[in-house]
């Protein structure tokens, strides 16, 4: 017990001292520990939240901390796993309702909010559009969140809107051309979601691949 005391008071008085080294004279951190380290009754975590990250030794022998996000987690059954969204593939049929004024969509929902159909999907087919359609802006969109869309008529052009005004700011796709990509029939578009991309301090959908 005596003992135990010791170690805490050391290491309470440690913070006075700008480096203290265990088992060294030379210590190059705050607490340098020339020799091993023993923890017992580490708590078990079953799923990382965002604040929580993973510790490790760096290749320098200190201790670092890796963040983890909404693209991976920490089970204590399967370990260091990726999220579900990085595997799986989904559809979104154009709709009548869909269209805003005349050709144009504005503000559409392709479903990847909580528990929605698309959720864990990264790869979204566009279907059942009969004529020329532009597209303003997608709904849902959070920061890193990654989408591929392949436009699926293969005889009917399908235009992107360069930061367009007719959907919510947070909601318009930045397509880095002067006016609009355009799909002539079959063709992609990789996204992913900047929350600082807008003037206006609000996020945007930035292209980051085009294929016609």
């Amino acid at each position: 017990m005596k003992r135990f005391i010791l170690i805490l008071i050391y290491f309470a008085t440690a913070s006075i001292f700008s480096q203290v080294g265990i088992g060294t004279s030379n210590p190059d951190a705050i607490i340098d520990i020339n020799g091993t380290v023993r923890i017992t009754d580490i708590p078990k975590i079953t799923v990382a939240e965002a604040s929580q990250g993973l510790g490790g030794i760096s290749t320098a022998n200190k201790i670092n901390k890796t963040e983890l996000g909404i693209n991976i987690f920490l089970s204590y059954e399967d370990g260091l796993i990726t999220a579900p969204v990085a595997r799986a593939m989904g559809n979104r049929s154009i709709l009548p309702e869909d269209y805003t004024s005349g050709i144009r969509i504005d503000n559409l929902d392709i479903y990847i909010g909580q528990d929605e159909i698309n959720e864990t999907s990264t790869f979204i087919k566009v279907t059942d559009y009969s004529s020329t359609t532009k597209l303003s802006g997608i709904t849902g969109g959070y920061h890193g969140r990654r989408l591929t869309l392949y436009f699926w008529e293969d005889t009917v052009v399908f235009n992107i809107l360069e930061d367009n005004s007719n959907s919510s700011p947070q909601n318009r796709i930045i397509t880095l051309s002067t006016s609009q990509l355009t799909i002539n029939g079959n063709g992609l578009i990789d996204l992913v979601y900047d929350e600082n991309a807008g003037n206006d301090g609000l996020g945007r959908w930035i292209v980051i691949k085009f294929k016609s």
